[in-house]
């Protein structure tokens, strides 16, 4: 029965990526697109189609908040809309325009999911951002569009023209108004409490009462560019009804990039970025102001050197090695791979759907059979806090060698999300131009050979990074190229059983990855073992993460290079980290491209459902 099974879903997912590849599924509409809006505001009536992301979420038969559309079956809106997650007595209306009258271009659902931002805080008003799964998907029309999002690296300064739409205590035409964007600083000041943080953002048009009030939560807050409107906040609630004089406050958009993702959601970015500095909100002061708190209208582009919003965490790690056994939960990012019900290699996951592993598990790019466990403490036994998905897709690197084991790294793409939790979280990647040097704590898991003698338990060991320079003298049997980092310890280490798993470093509170277990990296009486150096392979495996992005850290050792003035007998030829990027020749990511990455994903999470019946144990 399981065969079976497991023969139904591969032709399922057979079925499915042949009807893509046929184009066999509806091209999705770019988002922000307003076929109806003229671009004249005339009054605060908006006329019928002028804004289609906009949504209106009742409650027992009435308008309690707005929203914005920003896929076909996802609503953005604010998590102070919801007292709890429970979606009874709720309603959604799309392509409405009027709460009291006739409204011919309307589609109606009911919300199947609430995810509220995890760490929204009632009294604060802070992480004010909630997504709505609708129980079915809408028809996108000329009164139904999505909404563009500004990404993370979106700037808004003062005076930026935006606009916000939404029924002001639920009256009866949709309103609009033009709200120029304020900086947070001249916002503190103007609210008297310094409240206002780096996730919010001000507009405010102060010569006017038109702001936001308690019906337009969860309202969005647009500006343009080009062509493409973009949503840059979502109105909290909370007393904080703009009226003259007092700035309505918004969820600042861009800093929720990464939870925005994690939800499954794929919707359509654009990065705003408003020419030069925000001086004129640099230079306000105020007795509100304090040194620690608020800040300028446009926060920093985030960069791999910033302390990242997801990946790398460990709640569970005390970060004391005791021994070799692994505590339940204290590498929350490693996976096993089973192929015919045992494990043959290890894996780090990188986000929400993709493991990061080495090419040489993969004979070939057959997903048949493959089962992916996360969450895994013992290969024996029970292991309550275990995730289990089938493997939709192998990305081995295009120029992997299997006779010389250069560039021994692939992704995986699993066939559904994981939900994080203490015992799964992705692990943080090396960034481009990251320095381990010699001596850098380091710790290495797995589960070694599979063999009677084998602990079922997973492994944990913390061998020193060795400088390639000294491990090109110590490993004679093989070549140390800038693709590669050593690290070594008299005891621990990896085994065969142990390929693409993870070599990762601590840096400020979160771990970072900095190799790949690879094919004869290492052998087993031998205490100094090598492994793919990740951080070379940041732009291939960017490319192959689109839609579902890993976090990247630039990792900068504190200790000294010992390694540039090592000497050995016979000199070796290879440079000191950190060595340049990989160049890897990537298809061009045409708009087409781009769809069919993220229907892969929808397509996986489709076969997830379908396989349900497959019962898979350990």
């Amino acid at each position: 029965m399981a065969a079976s099974s497991d023969w139904s879903c591969l032709l399922t997912w057979t079925v499915l990526m042949a009807l893509l590849g046929q184009g066999s599924w509806a091209q999705v509409s770019g988002c922000g697109s307003a076929p109806l809006n003229s671009g004249v505001l005339n009054g605060s009536d908006a006329p019928a189609g002028s804004w289609p992301w906009q949504a209106s979420i009742h409650r027992s038969g009435s308008h309690v908040c707005g929203g914005s559309l920003i896929s076909n079956q996802w609503v953005l809106t604010a998590a102070s809309c919801f007292p709890s997650t429970s979606t009874s007595g709720l309603t959604v209306y799309l392509g409405r325009q009027n709460q009291t009258g006739s409204n011919p271009n309307e589609q109606v659902r009911t919300p199947f999911r609430i995810s509220r931002h995890p760490d929204y805080d009632a009294s604060t008003h802070e992480n004010d951002i909630a997504l709505v799964l609708l129980a079915a998907p809408l028809v996108y029309s000329d009164y139904v569009q999505p909404v563009c999002l500004a990404d993370s690296s979106s700037a808004f300064h003062t005076d930026t023209e935006s606009l916000v739409t939404g029924w002001r205590n639920a009256a009866g035409v949709l309103q609009q108004v033009r709200v120029p964007v304020m900086g947070n600083r001249q916002c503190i000041c103007l609210h008297g409490s310094n409240s206002i943080t780096d996730n919010m953002m001000c507009a405010a048009d102060l010569s006017s009462d038109n702001q936001t009030c308690v019906g337009d939560s969860g309202a969005p807050l647009v500006v343009k560019q080009g062509s493409a409107w973009v949503q840059a906040g979502i109105a909290s609630q909370g007393g904080r009804c703009g009226g003259a004089g007092v700035p309505g406050v918004y969820t600042r958009i861009s800093h929720y990039m990464d939870w925005i993702n994690l939800q499954g959601v794929t919707p359509g970015y654009v990065s705003f970025l408003s020419p030069g500095q925000d001086s004129s909100d640099l230079n306000v002061t105020c007795a509100a102001l304090t040194t620690t708190t608020g800040g300028p209208t446009s926060p920093p582009i985030t960069t791999t050197s910033n302390l990242p919003k997801v990946c790398g965490r460990a709640p569970l790690n005390t970060g004391v090695i005791s021994g070799q056994d692994a505590p339940a939960g204290s590498w929350p990012w490693q996976a096993s791979f089973h192929r015919n019900g045992s494990h043959f290699c290890g894996g780090s996951l990188v986000s929400k759907q993709w493991i990061l592993t080495a090419a040489h598990c993969f004979p070939s790019t057959s997903t048949f059979d493959l089962t992916v466990y996360l969450g895994l403490q013992s290969q024996e036994g029970s292991n309550s806090n275990r995730q289990i998905r089938f493997v939709a897709r192998i990305e081995k690197h295009p120029d992997y060698n299997a006779t010389s084991r250069d560039n021994d790294i692939a992704l995986v793409l699993l066939s559904a999300a994981l939900t994080f939790s203490d015992y799964i979280r992705p692990v943080c990647l090396a960034a481009n131009g990251s320095v381990f040097h010699n001596a850098t704590e380091s710790w290495v898991t797995g589960w070694p050979n599979s063999t009677a003698e084998s602990p079922a338990t997973l492994q944990q060991a913390a061998p020193l990074v060795v400088g390639n320079r000294q491990c090109n003298c110590t490993r004679k049997d093989l070549d140390i190229t800038d693709d590669l980092i050593c690290a070594g310890a008299d005891t621990g280490g990896t085994c065969q059983r142990d390929l693409g798993g993870p070599l990762v470093s601590r840096w400020s509170t979160v771990w970072v990855q900095s190799g790949v277990v690879p094919s004869g990296g290492r052998e087993c009486n031998s205490s100094l073992s090598v492994y793919t150096r990740t951080s070379i392979y940041q732009t291939w495996i960017s490319y192959h993460l689109a839609v579902d992005p890993a976090e990247f850290v630039m990792f900068d050792s504190t200790v000294d290079d010992a390694d540039s003035s090592f000497k050995c007998p016979v000199a070796p030829e290879t440079t000191t980290p950190p060595p340049s990027a990989k160049t890897t020749t990537l298809p061009p990511r045409s708009f087409a491209s781009a769809l069919r990455a993220s229907f892969l994903q929808l397509c996986a999470g489709l076969v997830s459902v379908l396989c349900l019946c497959t019962a898979v144990t350990l």
